[in-house]
């Protein structure tokens, strides 16, 4: 809680404005400047996300889901595999880019929906897109891997990287693991700021932010194995 220090009422820790008296409680933030943003993400990540929940005007989420989007659908084509489906590297290009930019912001927005709910549930003071911001500028390690990584598997294995036949590991295992581990790595760093994102939106108590996190992307990454495995199997046959 926020303190007055004019009429020294109690306010929310996000509010910008007193609910008594309507001054000043901390200071205005009206937009957000993604490079200091995303340095700020690196550097104090509470900070950035502190930032990021009051600014009035929560820009870039939808430009920062959407490539995010691109990261997430490629490891799903990954996961299931789609190398052994589609050996056509421009199809699987245009298909993993395309339909990323629209799934980045579909996945975006169903998470902020059940981690909003959930802190609804809690009975937190928290609005929807403040929600959605944490949630998109928390997958900024995972377009920097969209950035630097995807691109150099994509030359390194071509549509092999997806596939099972022959498998990535054999054919060059040494850069396999290296470009594995490092998606792994940014994935992990994302998870671990949206962890810090979703306890200064609650403001405190990490073990019930990471239940929340842990819940919402189960609730979530359940939903979506269940469409695209069917998905999968309709087009390409069990």
């Amino acid at each position: 809680m926020i303190i007055c220090p004019v009429c020294k009422t109690e306010n929310q820790h996000l509010a910008i404005n007193c609910s008594q008296c309507g001054g000043y409680i901390q200071q205005k933030i009206e937009t957000l400047d993604l490079f200091s943003i995303a340095w700020l993400l690196i550097e104090n990540p509470k900070k950035a996300f502190h930032r990021i929940a009051i600014a009035t005007h929560k820009n870039y989420i939808t430009f920062l889901s959407a490539i995010a989007g691109i990261g997430l659908l490629f490891s799903s084509f990954w996961f299931y595999k789609i190398g052994d489906h589609i050996s056509s590297l421009l199809q699987l290009l245009g298909i993993g880019i395309s339909g990323g930019l629209i799934f980045g912001n579909i996945f975006m927005l169903l998470l902020s929906i059940i981690v909003w709910l959930i802190l609804k549930i809690e009975k937190r003071s928290v609005k929807f897109r403040q929600v959605f911001a944490v949630s998109a500028y928390s997958s900024i390690p995972i377009i920097i891997s969209v950035i630097v990584l995807l691109p150099i598997e994509i030359l390194t294995f071509g549509t092999y990287y997806f596939a099972t036949n022959p498998s990535p590991y054999l054919l060059k295992p040494f850069s396999y693991i290296v470009l594995l581990g490092l998606d792994l790595l940014f994935g992990l760093w994302s998870l671990i700021l949206l962890l810090i994102g979703i306890n200064k939106l609650r403001d405190g108590g990490w073990i019930r932010a990471l239940i929340i996190e842990i819940v919402s992307l189960g609730i979530l990454l359940s939903c979506i194995h269940y469409c695209f495995t069917n998905l999968v199997n309709h087009i390409y046959g069990s």
